[in-house]
């Protein structure tokens, strides 16, 4: 198999392709390797071992997350709802689908047979819900805030997982639009 030249950052960014479409448990180093172009020992350069990949792949992907996506909803100089919208349309370009079902397929993997990565993905959502909880603290008290944020979240985590099962984003989308109308 021919290697290309790599890095660190280039080999997480496909396998959280691979990851997102495979789940963990799925894929294994050998398919990773492949879909890399590099040899299976390279990972090893970077990584020690599997978990050690998917535990920097996820926080890479919230780093992603927090970085395109949250640092909108501190944009002092728009108003709430205009930050709301540019979250929401930032949420849907720069980190859906891929790494959001990265998070899905880890974390259903995880709640049943390996709970190795849940404390990553749990400040993961806890990152967002903050950042939520920021915005929607304009409209309510913090704690209805808060309750409507985790909202948010259990609606795009389902539309996720609805549009991984029947492999179709138009449930990604609906919920997406539907959050983009609210008028909080």
């Amino acid at each position: 198999m021919p290697s290309l030249k790599t890095n660190k950052e280039k080999i997480i960014k496909k396998c959280i392709a691979l990851f997102s479409r495979q789940g963990f448990a799925g894929t294994s180093m050998i398919e990773l390797a492949k879909y890399c172009k590099v040899q299976q020992s390279h990972f090893y350069h970077y990584f020690s071992d599997k978990d050690d990949l998917v535990r920097e792949t996820l926080e890479f992907s919230s780093l992603l997350l927090k970085k395109s996506v949250l640092l909108c909803a501190y944009q002092e100089n728009m108003s709430v709802e205009e930050r709301l919208i540019l979250f929401w349309n930032a949420f849907e370009k720069e980190f859906l689908p891929e790494t959001g079902y990265l998070m899905v397929h880890i974390l259903t993997e995880c709640a049943t047979d390996n709970a190795t990565f849940l404390p990553i993905i749990r400040r993961h959502y806890a990152g967002m819900a903050e950042t939520l909880v920021y915005l929607f603290s304009e409209f309510y008290t913090p704690e209805i805030a808060s309750e409507k944020a985790w909202h948010a979240i259990q609606d795009i985590e389902g539309s996720l997982l609805l549009t991984k099962l029947y492999g179709d984003d138009k449930y990604l989308h609906m919920t997406l639009a539907r959050l983009k109308e609210r008028r909080f």
